[in-house]
This record gives structure tokens, sequence and C-alpha cells, in this order.
């Protein structure tokens, strides 16, 4: 008895210390029919369980999916998960499930417990710095916003509020791209109204008139209906702090298409006609609005003539392509350019926020030097001999410097150089007839010679 004893607690230490080696050397696996998001990974430890899920996702980031929202005009090509941002977390993934004890897992081997089987889902996250192409592309693929405009009658202000803009909700993006990634590979763009590029409460609180300029002109139809389009094109617009405007760029191409006539321009120190004629009265007379509510000019040209509706030294002249005037709103609020016309003038007001009282803008000229630019003579086989016609009646050159004086009550602070205004002028330009008279045939008797006259010299310019 005593010897079955001893044998017994033998096998019993030897087992022990087989099940300590055992148990010391077992590696930690996930119990059979374990899966996560569909693979499993039964058996595996957790490093094979890691490796397991990065070869999957490996082979699936790369399958495109179509996310799409009718409310873009243009919708994105299909794209990687991994490229619009999707990241599988495999170590949060597995950190759902636990791996089996040594003890757990000799008891399922021994019948003498039983394991469910286990299954969880993948847990995802996102790369934000990969999603800003996305909100890029929607940004510009949105329908044209109305932007915020302002209006200014002289009297009465009128508003027209920014419409919505769309937005990529970068925040909701997580769930979409999980849902195309695990289910048929398409999904809806999640949008959002974005901020507006001018708030409401900041249109509404712009109702100070911080600068006017008014210039006159003769009624002529065409000329009038270019001053008309090309100011509307202005009417309204608002520029934020360090925000440029371009007067090309605003305006546009003065084609007919566009709505542009032929009238009177400047062309190379002569009167010439164009499409588009009269436009330059229209930033000349911004120009000035400019200067007196004290913006920073950034491109401004005179014309190659002094102009009759503002003192020399202060017009600017443009043209498509070549030519531009620009200023920039260097205040510190949202600006308003609004336009007032009439069939025999245009003015310009800029509207801000704030205006201080005791601050005033004043444009002052140096002399004016001016000098002849001579009478270029034509002579004209076409006119009669004697008779002139003035062609171009020409206008003297004109050199002047402006400046720009800032005061606060009273006391300068500011005296900005605008450059000097140099105008070449044009030569007077006159032609002269030298058609030769013709003379009365005097009776010739029959059978008498010819009579010879002398050859007429050709004209000389």
């Amino acid at each position: 008895m005593k010897r079955v004893l001893f044998i017994a607690l033998g096998l019993m230490g030897a087992l022990g210390i087989y099940g300590s080696i055992a148990a010391a050397k077992y590696q930690p696996v996930y119990a059979p029919d374990v899966k996560v998001g569909g693979v499993p990974v039964g058996g595996l430890s957790l490093e094979q369980a890691q490796q397991k899920l990065k070869s999957w996702w490996q082979a699936r980031q790369m399958d495109p999916i179509t996310l799409t929202n009718k409310a873009l005009e243009k919708q994105p090509k299909p794209m990687a998960p991994v490229s619009a941002g999707l990241v599988l977390d495999i170590e949060a993934t597995l950190a759902q499930l636990e791996t089996e004890t040594f003890l757990a897992s000799v008891g399922r081997m021994t019948g003498v417990s039983q394991v469910e089987s286990a299954a969880r889902g993948f847990i995802w996250k996102l790369d934000e710095s990969k999603i800003e192409t996305l909100a890029e592309f929607v940004e510009k693929s949105s329908p044209p916003i109305r932007p915020a405009r302002l209006f200014y009658d002289g009297k009465n202000f009128k508003r027209e509020r920014e419409g919505i803009r769309q937005a990529l909700n970068k925040e909701a993006m997580l769930p979409v791209l999980i849902a195309a990634t695990e289910g048929d590979g398409a999904g809806e763009l999640p949008l959002v109204t974005g901020e507006k590029r001018v708030p409401d409460e900041t249109l509404d609180s712009m109702k100070k008139v911080l600068a006017t300029f008014r210039t006159t002109m003769p009624y002529n139809s065409n000329r009038c209906s270019n001053i008309k389009l090309a100011s509307s094109k202005i009417d309204g617009l608002i520029l934020l702090p360090d925000e440029v405007f371009s007067y090309n760029e605003t305006v546009g191409e003065r084609t007919v298409k566009a709505g542009f006539k032929e009238a009177g321009v400047y062309a190379n120190g002569r009167h010439d006609t164009g499409i588009g004629g009269g436009i330059c009265q229209v930033s000349t007379t911004l120009y000035n609005a400019v200067l007196l509510a004290d913006l920073e000019i950034v491109e401004r040209q005179n014309h190659s003539m002094p102009v009759a509706y503002v003192p020399v030294g202060r017009d600017a002249t443009v043209n498509w392509g070549s030519i531009d005037f620009k200023f920039k709103n260097n205040l510190d609020q949202p600006i308003a350019v609004t336009r007032i016309y009439t069939n025999n003038s245009i003015t310009f007001n800029i509207i801000g926020i704030n205006k201080d009282p005791g601050m005033t803008v004043e444009i002052v000229r140096g002399p004016v030097r001016s000098w002849a630019t001579g009478v270029k003579t034509i002579r004209d086989p076409s006119l009669p001999a004697g008779r002139t016609v003035v062609e171009e009646k020409g206008t003297a050159g004109r050199s002047t410097q402006t400046w720009r004086v800032v005061k606060k009550d009273g006391k300068v602070i500011k005296r900005e150089s605008l450059g000097v205004s140099h105008y070449a002028g044009g030569k007077r330009i006159v032609r002269v007839g030298t058609a030769a008279v013709a003379k009365p045939k005097a009776d010739v008797p029959a059978g008498a010679p010819p009579v010879e006259t002398a050859p007429v010299n050709p004209p000389i310019e």
C-alpha cells in the first residue's frame, strides 16, 4: 500500500514538474474559430495575428471605392481607401480579444471546459493629413456660390447675403469610408455648410462711407453704355483685409460678346475709337475714391494724354492684357466698393464698418510742366490744293507729381508720393491738299497739234 502511494505521489510530482515546464514554454494563442472582421486568427499568437491582419489590409487597401454626392458639379474619381485616409488599427482590433492561458488551453483540450467561438469587427482610424486633398476637391467642385454684395444709392443700403458654401464634413468621413470599404465599395460624401467669407453680421455692420468721388461726362450712347456696364461689374464688391482688387480681372475682357461697344479712346497720343471706349473713366473715378479712402495702390498708370474729367496726375488708364489698375485693402476692416451711375456722371463710394472722424485725406499736386509736341503736315493729293483738314488735333506734353496727404485732427501724419505722371501727348496732324485744279478746255481747231503739259510731282509727306 505504501508502495502504491509512493508511486502515485511520484507520478503527481512528475506531472507537476512537466506541467510547470510546459506552462513556462507555452505561447499564448487565440482559441479556434476566433475571427476579426471575418479574418480567422484562431490558433495564432498575437504576433502571427498581427502579421495576418497586416497582410490582409495590404491586399485590400488599394481596392477602389467610389464616393459621390449629387450636390457637387463634378464627382471624384474612384480612389483607394488608404488614399482617402482610412487606416486599419491592427493593435486596437486585436486588443478586443484575449489569448488563451495555459490552463484554459489544457481545459479545452481535455474537454474539461468548452470555448465558444468569438468574432469581432475591425477597428479603423482616419489619417486626417490625407483627407485634405479630398476636401480641396469638394471645395472646387461645389456649385458657384453667390458672393455677398453691398449696394449704396447715396441714401440707402441694399445687401445681398452670401450663398451657402459646401465643404467636406471631415468628422463624418470615417464611418463613410468604413461602410464603403467593408460593403459594396460605394458611399456618399458627407457635406456640411462651410463658413461664410463675409458673415451676415459683418455685412450688416458695413454702414460708413469712408470715401466718395464723382466724375461727369457728356452723354454719348456707346460711351455711357460702356461706363455703365464696366462699373456694374464692380458695384457691390467686398474686399476683406489684405485682399487685392484687379480691374481687369473684375471687369473682364472688353469685347462685343461681353456687351461692350465702340467709342472714343486714346491710343498712343491720338484720339481713336475702340471696343470699350470710356471704361478708363471708370478706373479713374475708382482710383480717386481709393486714394481718398487711404487704400494702398498696387498698380496704376496714367494715360498718354491728360483726360478732361480729372486734374492732371489723377487718372488711371487700363488696357486688357497689358495695363491694369490694382489696389489692396490695407485696412483692418472689410470694405465694399459701390457705384452710382447716371447718364452724365459716375460716382464710387468706399464703404466700411468704422471711420475715424478726425482723419482726412487730400491729394495735392506739384507744378505742371508742359511742352509743345509739334505739328505734322501731310500733303494729300486727294484734297484740292490749298484745302486743309485736321486729322488729329493733338495735345501738348505734360508732367506733374502728386502726393497723398493724410491728416489726423488737422495734423499731417503721412505724406505719400503717388509718383510722377508723364503724358507724352501727341502731334497735331494736318492734311494739306495738293491736287491740281482742273482748267477748262480751250477750243482747239481741227488738225491742230496736241498741247503739252508739265508732269505733276508726286505728293511728299
